[in-house]
């Protein structure tokens, strides 16, 4: 084998190698950035889901000590259900 076809042969391999380097990062990267931004969209989405169940006591507190009345209990009214389901599941699923 002549050196100019062992040089081609090298910088072949070398190419071929650096490329699956490449690809491998990428493709690491790209599955650690998926997982981190699901853990924060789940997060967010519990952290909203407790400032609405927060909300909903707030406003029946309010409505009881004013004395107004109410034609439905707190778990028929939909931020209710919405609690109701949250308790259940742990977890609330959007989409």
């Amino acid at each position: 084998m002549s050196d100019q076809k062992r040089l081609l042969a090298l910088l072949g391999i070398m190419a071929g190698v650096a490329m699956a380097v490449a690809v491998l990062s990428i493709w690491l990267l790209y599955r650690t950035a998926f997982t981190e931004q699901r853990h924060q969209l789940s997060n967010l989405a519990q952290t909203q889901v407790q400032a609405i169940l927060t909300l909903a006591e707030h406003v029946s507190a309010h409505i009881a000590a004013k004395g107004l009345p109410t034609d439905r209990s707190p778990a028929d009214r939909p931020l209710g259900q919405l609690g109701a389901q949250h308790r259940h599941r742990g977890r609330v699923v959007v989409g």
